[in-house]
């Protein structure tokens, strides 16, 4: 879904009355700082002192790892958009952008606050008023948020930003080459090279089970590699169709771009529902540290899973393949542990309604079992 960054603060003034509190929509979501580069070009010099950042780092801006407030998917037209405050991480040098943030809808109308009707009638957001502090260390008192704050090395042997940078690279070429085949009439072959080297860059299964046991300080760069991953996938059930997708009107070239990429989809799906996991196993241990208010505004990232998961077994009524549906069936298998922990009591019922359905459809033993430790373990939960 395309958005729009409008500066809207030309037409409206500067009334105060109008800013948003971007800090309440309760998720945060990765970037990196060449994402940013409309929201630098606004002050030439915050620009000028990134460059120089920059320059005593030995970075490109595709280097640096940051993250901002994210609309969750309930914003219809918001869902997924990035929005200040940021926070980029320099190797120890901490950038931190502030600015007054207002959301718009159709005519103009401003929503200063998080609602059902700003979240069905907002369309456009804008940046202004930019503030910012560089900051080294990691006082939680003068330090960054803790997206950098408790950023992990990940490996002793590699550098995760770099790594990162190399899984968002390969995600970009995948999905510049999915539009260019569809602007062009081709089918897409994720079999040849470069592509299947590309594909497998990104829904990487052998680096997953092999990084070591789950931290709190893994999040954040847990949630850039899903980000990645996830773009992939949402470019492969969306191709060919022009945006912004519409999940009902578009559900005949949706079924079938399942069909037609069903190994591919089933590929994402496996790796997405495992890195996810962990994801959920990395946030409990964050959550651990944090104060009970804060907790509360975190259960909010907690739906993501959620919804992964149902649209996992959504698709599995979809015909799949016995090789593809042992593969999803086994990935829930294997993970119902974090989904005991993450799935809200009273979200469990759909959960398992949707499992049901698939269930009654499937005619695979091995399927059968792996479903059934899924479903037994979320039935059992407390």
């Amino acid at each position: 879904m395309t958005i729009r960054l409008v500066a809207l603060a030309l037409l409206f003034g500067s009334s105060a009355a109008l800013a948003f509190d971007s800090t309440k929509i309760g998720q945060w979501g990765s970037l990196y700082l060449d994402d940013l580069s409309p929201i630098l070009a606004k002050s030439a010099q915050l620009k000028q002192e990134v460059t120089a950042a920059l320059s005593e780092k030995n970075k490109k801006p595709e280097d640096i790892l940051c993250f901002g407030m994210r609309f969750p998917g309930a914003w219809k037209n918001l869902g997924g958009t990035r929005v200040a405050p940021y926070t980029c991480d320099f190797k120890g040098k901490y950038l931190r952008i502030d600015a007054t943030v207002r959301v718009t809808g159709h005519g103009g109308r401003a929503f200063e606050a998080v609602n059902d009707t700003a979240m069905k009638r907002a369309t456009d957001v804008s940046e202004k008023n930019l503030t910012w502090k560089w900051t080294t260390g990691d006082d939680p008192a003068t330090g960054p948020p803790w997206s950098v704050r408790f950023a992990s090395t990940w490996t002793a042997t590699e550098d995760a930003p770099e790594f990162l940078g190399v899984v968002k690279v390969s995600a970009n070429q995948i999905e510049l080459y999915l539009d260019f085949a569809a602007k062009t009439g081709r089918k897409p072959d994720f079999s040849g090279l470069p592509v299947s080297a590309l594909f497998a860059r990104v829904f990487d299964l052998e680096k997953l089970p092999a990084l070591p046991p789950p931290k709190g300080s893994d999040v954040p760069l847990l949630l850039a590699w899903i980000s990645s991953a996830n773009g992939v996938a949402k470019a492969i059930m969306y191709f060919g169709i022009t945006p912004p997708p519409d999940p009902i009107a578009d559900q005949d070239a949706i079924k079938r771009n399942l069909k037609d990429f069903e190994d591919q989809q089933a590929a994402a799906l496996n790796f997405l529902i495992r890195i996810t996991a962990r994801e959920v196993q990395s946030a409990f241990l964050f959550m651990e540290d944090l104060a009970p208010e804060l907790r509360t505004s975190l259960d909010k990232a907690r739906v993501g899973g959620e919804e992964m998961v149902y649209g996992a077994l959504v698709a599995m009524t979809q015909g799949l393949s016995p090789a593809n549906a042992r593969l999803i069936s086994a990935a829930l298998r294997d993970t119902r542990d974090a989904w005991v922990l993450d799935f809200f009591p009273k979200d469990r019922p759909l959960i398992l309604n949707q499992l049901a359905q698939v269930q009654k459809a499937a005619n695979d033993d091995e399927v059968q079992k792996n479903l059934a430790a899924f479903g037994d373990a979320l039935a059992a939960a407390k």
